[in-house]
């Protein structure tokens, strides 16, 4: 049986979780929704480096890496990570940076479907491994199917 959530609800627990972590500015959002869920890009309250971002962020939520790439040239960074898929938790966050690894602000898609939220991490990867990059970590869809096995 697919579990579903709402995905506003899913949008503000995520927001009331990560509120102490002085990351973002919640301020003026504006959650699109989508057949799929919703999409929303959170600005920083600090331009920061990717993985500063992500070794700060995971102190307030737990997030699994689908994976994470840079270019050839090391000017394109790509980190791509999601929540398990439980309660009020279900979102993709996408951190990507076209400034040697600087980031202003990041993409979250917060699913209503678990079974659209797996769909879209492996068109996900199958897109990742369809590019020349220098694969920095990278999990294959079959371990990912671990975490949306309850």
């Amino acid at each position: 049986m697919e579990q579903t959530i709402d995905v506003k609800a899913n949008f503000e627990a995520f927001k009331s979780r990560l509120d102490a972590a002085e990351l973002f500015r919640f301020d003026n959002l504006e959650l699109k929704i989508t057949d799929d869920g919703g999409l929303v890009t959170i600005p920083l309250k600090d331009q920061q480096l990717v993985d500063d971002f992500i070794e700060e962020i995971v102190k307030y939520i737990e997030l699994k890496v689908l994976y994470a790439y840079e270019d050839e040239e090391g000017q394109h960074y790509k980190v791509v990570t999601y929540s398990r898929p439980f309660a009020d938790e279900m979102f993709i966050l996408f951190v990507e940076s076209h400034e040697c690894g600087l980031i202003d602000d990041v993409q979250v898609i917060f699913y209503e479907s678990i079974d659209r939220m797996f769909i879209e991490l492996g068109r996900s990867l199958a897109s990742m491994k369809r590019k020349n990059l220098e694969v920095l970590e990278e999990h294959e869809l079959e371990e990912v199917a671990k975490d949306f096995i309850w």
